[in-house]
């Protein structure tokens, strides 16, 4: 029983890269351009999952985007009591404040429902892609590096909206760097 089940463990392990799944071909109805931040880089090695750098992209708002966006969704709302300002139409001047001879007492605040409250923004998830972009001796001819924390616009294929993008283009500050043709045919083939 032992000998069977040491056969069939092998026969699954050798059979586990087989089963895993293959990097996606470039397909052009699916192609996309995306902006985010390097958070990972790795070499590839595996035929079948385009050999070269691939890194992962965080994609989505900032953190401080988010608090930006957050700022200017809500809208300041007076609290309880309070008493709304009514902005001057434009090109007047709001009525002079009169200063009060004897502050008044507080006015009593009626039981009923809850002052309005400004509505939470809809929260924007960042999310993170892997890039299969090209062989890493291209990268090093053309001296285009990829590191952690950088800012990277990429272009290319991300068939059925998937985690993985088959880059076409690459753009960090001012450099572009084009690694497909228009169809995803990779242009370092011609240079082998």
């Amino acid at each position: 029983m032992r000998v069977l089940a040491t056969a069939l463990l092998g026969v699954a392990v050798a059979t586990a890269p087989a089963l895993a799944e293959k990097a996606p071909e470039y397909d052009t109805s699916a192609e996309v351009t995306v902006t985010g931040v390097v958070v990972a880089t790795h070499e590839a090695t595996e035929a079948d999952d385009h050999p070269g750098l691939h890194f992962v992209l965080r994609i989505g708002p900032a953190p401080e985007d988010e608090a930006e966006a957050a700022e200017e969704v809500a809208p300041a709302v007076p609290a309880a009591g309070e008493p709304e300002e009514a902005a001057a139409p434009e090109g007047e001047s709001a009525a002079p404040e009169v200063p009060a001879a004897a502050p008044e007492p507080p006015a009593a605040v009626a039981p009923g429902p809850p002052a309005a409250v400004a509505p939470e923004p809809p929260a924007v998830e960042a999310e993170t892609v892997e890039v299969h972009a090209c062989p890493m001796d291209l990268l090093g001819y053309l001296d285009f590096k990829v590191e952690k924390g950088d800012e990277l616009t990429v272009t290319g294929s991300r068939p059925g909206d998937g985690s993985v993008i088959v880059a076409r283009e690459l753009v960090k500050g001012e450099v572009k760097l084009r690694v497909r043709d228009e169809e995803g045919v990779p242009i370092w083939t011609d240079l082998e």
